[in-house]
């Protein structure tokens, strides 16, 4: 059974929304959205394969606190070398994905400013550039 086909058999009788455009996956008849057309295929994430050790996420988050030093999702309280599961100011539940996922949309909201700093940079050059050409060409 291929990839496809086994993804197929998977959303047969399940309602699994679509990764873009959250349409009902269900019944599908190719490995592609109805309604969007999103090419879907089969993968499963670490983080939601449920551990053999319950302790064992809560040291590995322990352990990713202490050398990265992350933010609480929720209020973005430096959460370094903390060793609860739940953030100490506003309790919300901390997990290894839901900070990574944090910090990756941080990491997006740098990489968006600097891109447009770097635009407007870009824009000032060009007009101190054509100011200079219209001086040049201005002369007698």
């Amino acid at each position: 059974m291929t990839r496809e086909e086994m993804l197929i058999a998977f959303l047969a009788d399940r309602d699994v929304p679509c990764p873009r455009c959250r349409y009902s996956l269900r019944g599908i008849a190719a490995p592609k959205c109805p309604e969007c057309g999103v090419v879907l295929r089969l993968s499963l994430r670490v983080d939601a394969v449920p551990s053999a050790d319950p302790d064992a996420e809560r040291r590995w988050l322990v352990e990713y606190l202490a050398k990265h030093g992350a933010e609480c999702p929720e209020c973005r309280l430096r959460l370094h070398g903390e060793a609860g599961s739940a953030c100490p100011a506003c309790g919300a539940l901390l997990t290894l994905s839901s900070i990574r996922q944090a910090a990756v949309g941080r990491s997006l909201a740098v990489e968006a400013r600097t891109a447009g700093l770097w635009l407007v940079a870009l824009l000032l050059m060009a007009i101190a550039f054509a100011a200079v050409l219209v001086f040049v060409t201005a002369r007698p």
